[in-house]
């Protein structure tokens, strides 16, 4: 059940400055000279529950909401209408934390008011500031940004060097095809909710109406089931295993807008590398636990998966679509795609990739899940005589289901590889 998250905000904006209350956020600056009292309440709304359709069960662990553990910084935007600026901008740092999951207050002060019957559009954004995971266009925050058009406040996927030097050994006979192509890490869980039409009076008591604070991220859960054709050879928790998302958004405006790779979306990749998880997550990972909630399938042979927070996307068009790639490391003996069985990986084994094309888009808030049977041999991406990854689409049909929950909804499909 998605949790009712609320913050109130109190904004005290004084024409004379002779009042004063709690502090939160930043002091006034030489521009804030009128102003008025406003109180702001932010919330999670819960998604329908549609049903179910699926040849793998889908999975029903959801990851939980806490200000302690998702929300690391917030950031409030007044945003001008007849210009579409910012004209003030305030942080609350820290995030209370005390009654986790409950109302937070918090009392700014000399927040400028309206003049000439202009009125704001407000903006609440999460975790915009956490540059290690996401990059605002410029170094914007709270003390730079007045004055700055609202659509030009991108957020930025921040490059992931491991993209490039992980890649297979290309030369001139077989050169890079992604060789255009940048690589990204994970954002930053995003968190964004807007009021328009927002007057704040100088010395006056101004009460806005509910903010929903709601992800602007997605999440693709990928599940794997290595059963068949001796793909049980290959290690999904070798240091060496990493998943691919080629057509990933790369930045993100306030609006909730994304921004793709221009002029093909294709040269943006969400890369992630790493072992694979095995066993279920607990509380203390942040996840559901209890009766009913799962995300492996020992029945159904689905025994690891991962979670990787991305932008949203993807569609049912080639322009659009979301084409993945897990690779994982095979050990000696192991034959891939296209060797025969007396051509087996030697005694240092090799990296062995998959791929496939995603029919579905996913939006903000919700789950993408992906479930991968291993239905043929890998191909080994290090071959000298044809290095690289597989063709997107190539070695199998992908079949569609869509199943929707709470954290947001979760879109399952399944692509045989």
């Amino acid at each position: 059940m998605k949790h009712a998250f609320k913050i109130t905000v109190c904004a005290f904006v004084l024409s004379l400055g002779l009042l004063s209350c709690n502090k939160g956020g930043d002091p006034p600056g030489p521009d804030d000279a009128q102003g008025g009292k406003v109180t702001v309440s932010f919330g999670f709304a819960k998604d329908p529950a549609p049903e179910s359709k699926a040849d793998y069960t889908p999975s029903t662990t959801l990851p939980t909401t806490s200000w302690s553990r998702n929300i690391k910084d917030l950031l409030i935007l007044f945003v001008d209408q007849t210009t579409s600026r910012v004209k003030d901008a305030r942080n609350i740092t820290p995030v209370p934390t005390s009654n986790d999951g409950a109302v937070q207050t918090v009392t700014f002060t000399n927040i400028v008011a309206n003049t000439g019957g202009s009125k704001y559009d407000v903006y609440v954004i999460a975790n915009s500031q956490q540059t290690a995971s996401i990059k605002p266009a410029e170094g914007w925050n709270a003390s730079n940004v007045k004055g700055r058009a609202i659509s030009a406040l991108l957020m930025d996927l921040v490059v992931n060097p491991a993209y490039a030097t992980d890649k297979p050994t290309y030369d001139a006979t077989h050169p890079d095809p992604e060789a255009n192509s940048t690589g990204y890490s994970e954002p930053a869980e995003i968190f964004l909710a807007k009021q328009p039409n927002i007057a704040v009076v100088a010395d006056q008591n101004n009460t806005l109406p509910v903010f929903n604070l709601t992800r602007a991220v997605s999440l693709m859960r990928v599940r794997i089931d290595q059963h068949a054709n001796g793909n049980d050879q290959v290690s999904f928790t070798a240091p060496e295993a990493s998943f691919r998302i080629r057509r990933s958004g790369i930045s993100l405006r306030p609006d909730g807008t994304v921004t793709y790779a221009s002029p093909k979306r294709e040269t943006a990749v969400l890369y992630t590398k790493g072992a694979f998880r095995t066993t279920e997550p607990t509380a203390a990972d942040g996840y559901q636990v209890g009766a009913g909630k799962s995300i492996l399938n020992a029945g159904e042979h689905v025994t690891l998966w991962k979670d990787i927070l991305m932008l949203p996307g993807g569609g049912t068009v080639s322009a659009e679509k979301f084409d993945v790639v897990l690779i994982g490391k095979a050990q000696a003996g192991y034959v891939p795609l296209g060797k025969a069985p007396n051509q087996p990986l030697g005694s240092s084994g090799g990296r062995v990739a998959w791929s496939g094309a995603v029919n579905v888009g996913v939006t903000a808030n919700n789950i993408l899940e992906v479930t991968l049977p291993l239905e043929s041999a890998g191909k080994w991406i290090d071959d000298p005589d044809e290095p690289g990854i597989p063709d997107v689409g190539f070695y199998a049909p992908v079949t569609i289901q869509v199943n929707l929950a709470d954290w947001g909804n979760i879109i399952s499909q399944t692509i045989p590889l």
